[in-house]
């Protein structure tokens, strides 16, 4: 796909997979497409909205012309432009005081890091973009709409998705005047969901020479933000030391960067009318429960969840970690389960994939580890792959949240899951502050187990023969505690006949399996007998 924006044409390559190179491949590629093709370069942030704003649909991230390949801790320009304008990721870049092979850079197209750069290894294999300078004998398209319209835009708007349109006011009105106007256009002020939309905002503002725009978004007192439209509020954009509290309420401007403002209403701006064919999401009320005591544990639905990006643990290693807090891996029913697991890691340094519930055993499919029915996938492209015929765990990757198959013994983060704790008819008025014990089940259901009754005060009670009322004598005593201890042991033995019958039952072999896989990747032996010592020779195995 090539595409003109600005003095420079574009063309991204790599949507297919087989296109893909590493970081000197795709440089010699790059130059071997003639036309005085090179690396693409990023100068500027409505250059960076413009690409951002392509990546939205990409299956992978791309190589662009900056790397320290040549001279280490100094990042550099393929074309040997000046580095005056970065957009590294958080915590990004890695690798620039270090001596590993993180040499090389490339924008990501994963929905919570789209455009942001990170140093790689160059070895990776990605897409690249690569960019020629536009025949001055064609007019500029700073005097023209920067994207095609679509069908479904009214006259004058234009799209880069076939979903949102846009169209750019060059007058300036007062936030009240602007709004008006989009509502007479059977449109509205601009609506930021995400980044995406962030971009192409940014794209549309470069005919306003870069000043600040409106968006759909003022205050509705009490610091109290809103959209227009009364859409949810799933993204930020704050620039620092904002939003500005106290005194006039205020509406929202975007500037150039992207970032976010609150201003006096009144002070007129340039703006955008937006129209979507996209549906918000329809905010509920929370989920009755809640999740156990403690920060690391996050609410979501009707579920718990605890992902661990830090962690360094093989699958088996990982569901009895899980199990150990009354939960298993996680399994998912939806993309928005996992973008919230994404969210939850954005901000962490360089998150590990992370091992979730589904696995199969030889020979057959994938299958959810807490028995849920595998009515949604998120593989990345190509996968499952069964690389070796020995990846039979799935572990979901950090950037992108896809699915990935993987061998089961690998060190991964993890995440698990559980039901929210559901409050009994005698607890619905009840702090959440009592201690809790959290058991998984087979249903994933949660019990609730209440402490013992307090035991009477004193040492010792007098036990009173019912018939004649007189105290019992201490040799009456001893023969009870005999006859006690003679019941219980024969309760421990029959108890002992019926878990051998039964340990094959999923219960049991939550336990068992996931403790002896563990001492095994570990080196050491286990207290529990496991019949289930590997899940994949065995016949007697974990019943999905």
């Amino acid at each position: 796909m090539t595409v003109r924006f600005g003095n420079r044409c574009y063309k991204f390559i790599g949507e297919v997979a087989t296109d893909r190179k590493n970081w000197a491949d795709a440089k010699v590629a790059c130059a071997a497409l003639g036309n005085q093709y090179s690396f693409a370069s990023i100068t500027n942030p409505v250059e960076q909205a413009f690409i951002t704003s392509k990546l939205q649909v990409k299956e992978t991230d791309y190589w662009i012309g900056l790397s320290d390949y040549y001279r280490m801790h100094f990042f550099t320009w393929q074309t040997n432009e000046e580095l005056e304008y970065t957009n590294w990721d958080d915590n990004e870049p890695a690798a620039a005081w270090s001596f590993n092979s993180e040499d090389c850079v490339k924008v990501s197209s994963a929905l919570n890091t789209l455009g942001k750069w990170a140093d790689v290894k160059c070895s990776t294999v990605l897409g690249y973009i690569c960019q020629t300078w536009k025949d001055p004998s064609i007019s500029t398209p700073w005097t023209t709409p920067p994207a095609p319209t679509s069908s479904v835009c009214k006259p004058d708007y234009y799209s880069f998705d076939g979903k949102t349109c846009y169209k750019l006011y060059l007058m300036e009105k007062t936030w009240q005047e602007a709004q008006e106007q989009c509502v007479n256009d059977g449109a509205f002020l601009p609506y930021v969901a995400d980044a995406v939309i962030e971009a192409n905002l940014l794209v549309a503002m470069m005919l306003t020479g870069n000043r600040p725009i409106w968006i759909g978004l003022r205050d509705m007192g009490w610091e109290s933000y809103k959209w227009v439209n009364d859409w949810p509020m799933t993204y930020t954009n704050w620039d620092e030391n904002e939003p500005k509290v106290g005194g006039e309420v205020t509406c929202v401007i975007m500037n150039s960067a992207g970032s976010w403002r609150n201003l006096n209403c009144m002070k007129p701006q340039h703006f955008v009318c937006m129209t979507t064919t996209e549906t918000p999401t329809s905010p509920t009320e929370p989920a009755p429960g809640w999740c156990p005591p403690g920060d690391e544990w996050l609410e979501y639905g009707a579920y718990c969840f605890y992902p661990n990006s830090e962690a360094f643990k093989n699958w088996a290693e990982a569901s009895f970690e899980c199990y150990k807090k009354g939960s298993q891996l996680a399994s998912f029913a939806s993309q928005d389960e996992i973008d919230f697991i994404l969210r939850s890691i954005k901000n962490e340094y360089r998150p590990n994939n992370m091992w979730i519930g589904l696995l199969k055993r030889r020979n057959d499919t994938f299958k959810w580890f807490d028995g849920t029915s595998l009515s949604f996938t998120y593989w990345g492209e190509g996968e499952p792959s069964n690389s070796g015929n020995e990846e039979n765990c799935v572990e979901l990757l950090a950037d992108s949240g896809k699915w990935n198959d993987n061998r089961c013994d690998r060190s991964k983060g993890f995440i698990c899951k559980m039901n929210k704790i559901m409050p009994t008819s005698a607890e619905a008025s009840s702090p959440r502050t009592k201690s809790m014990s959290h058991l998984p089940q087979s249903t994933q259901s949660v019990g609730t187990v209440r402490p013992a009754e307090p035991a009477e005060r004193g040492s010792a009670r007098k036990i009173k023969d019912n018939a004649s009322g007189d105290v019992l004598t201490g040799g009456n005593i001893a023969g009870l505690v005999v006859l006690c201890v003679i019941i219980a042991a024969l309760l421990v033995t029959i108890g002992g006949i019926v878990l051998k019958r039964h340990r094959s039952s999923f219960s049991v072999a939550d336990i068992t399996y996931v403790t002896r896989d563990a001492d095994k990747a570990e080196d050491r032996s286990s207290s529990i007998e496991n019949p289930m010592y590997d899940m994949f020779d065995f016949e007697e195995s974990v019943k999905l």
